[in-house]
């Protein structure tokens, strides 16, 4: 099991086959600092929940994974316990930034 978000460009294929341009490497590069942002957010006990993350790379996308399998109850909460939201901020703090990137260096 695993916790997980996708950064999916589908919607912007058929724009994107009609431009030259770096949309892996733009995807690649927000899905890293989305993976390091919630790394260094993730609360840690005894640090299983942050070392057990990676990026997973799939056509047109990264997939951000937190194979702990409690990390969707940091994440979201219980009845019992308070979230601890690690993974939806860093992705809220990554949108502008990627919406920047795709700005600047989608056409070169």
């Amino acid at each position: 099991m695993s916790f997980s978000v996708s950064l999916d460009t589908s919607k912007l294929d058929a724009i994107i086959k009609q431009l030259p341009g770096n949309r892996d490497k733009i995807v690649k590069a927000a899905a890293e600092h989305i993976l390091g942002n919630a790394r260094k957010k993730a609360p840690v006990d005894t640090g299983f929940l942050r070392n057990n993350s990676d990026m997973v790379r799939g056509d047109g996308y990264y997939n951000v994974e937190f194979y702990a399998e409690y990390a969707p109850y940091v994440e979201l909460g219980t009845y019992k316990m308070y979230a601890r939201p690690f993974l939806r901020t860093s992705v809220e703090t990554e949108r502008q930034n990627f919406i920047n990137r795709l700005k600047k260096d989608l056409i070169k």
